[in-house]
């Protein structure tokens, strides 16, 4: 009977692993059902346009879904995971495509645009279509809703030599804040909406830090970037921020 009792205990003992093996397998189940979820689930593009002096931006998707802006946020929902181009053009200004724009599903897949270029002298019709890529650039994006009147603090450290650099907010009314304001830190109070903007740096190395924090003074996001710029160039980081309006909460 002890004998029977061992033999037992011991052919138990050898499958220890069944239980791991079943929990991997029916996570690694779920994790298969979310991928094919994602790639069911549409996405939206978030675009930010400049404006074009006398003129109005048009934004058409790839599915010739198009959208007119004067400068700000625009929105094209329902696009479907995959890689898609946003082609920017107004009268009197180059057309400008960028691709591939890789949507994610249930996700905001944002787009920061740089202005349109002027066509040249004598051309008034545009039949130059500049292709770009995305902006690859580090990306400070916050998707969760930031209580209204929360604080942003934004400070640059230059590592050696810098150049220059520069800040511009959206929800600054696009006011440039300069090299000097950056090196000292900058302070500003986030109103409700959408709040993008660039960090821009050039002609050298510098970590850029971010600090939000609420009106009550708790610790919402921390960030920070290293970014490198070569001699001449200038390289950027992406601000994104979701404020919810104060009436809200």
């Amino acid at each position: 009977m002890a004998r029977q009792n061992r033999q037992t205990n011991s052919v138990a003992g050898s499958y220890w692993w069944v239980p791991i093996a079943v929990a991997l397998l029916a996570g690694v189940g779920w994790f298969i059902r979310d991928l094919r979820e994602r790639a069911r689930t549409p996405g939206t593009i978030v675009a930010y346009t400049k404006d074009a002096p006398g003129a109005t931006v048009t934004v058409r998707l790839d599915n010739d879904e198009t959208k007119e802006s004067n400068g700000g946020f625009i929105r094209f929902p329902n696009v479907q995971p995959g890689a898609h181009y946003l082609e920017f053009s107004a009268s009197g200004y180059q057309t400008v495509r960028i691709k591939p724009i890789i949507v994610k599903g249930g996700e905001d897949n944002f787009i920061d645009f740089p202005a349109l270029a002027p066509l040249p002298a004598g051309v008034t019709v545009s039949s130059i279509v500049k292709e770009e890529k995305p902006p690859d650039g580090p990306s400070l994006f916050v998707r969760q809703n930031i209580p209204e009147g929360s604080t942003l603090e934004l400070s640059l450290s230059p590592i050696g030599s810098v150049v220059g650099a520069t800040l511009k907010l959206s929800s600054q009314e696009n006011r440039i804040f300069t090299d000097s304001e950056l090196r000292q830190g900058v302070k500003i109070r986030l109103p409700g909406g959408l709040t993008s903007g660039t960090i821009n740096v050039v002609g050298g190395e510098a970590d850029v830090q971010a600090r939000i924090t609420s009106p009550t003074g708790d610790k919402l996001h921390y960030y920070k970037a290293r970014i490198v710029s070569g001699q001449g160039q200038m390289r950027r980081v992406f601000i994104f921020l979701r404020v919810q309006e104060a009436k809200n909460f």
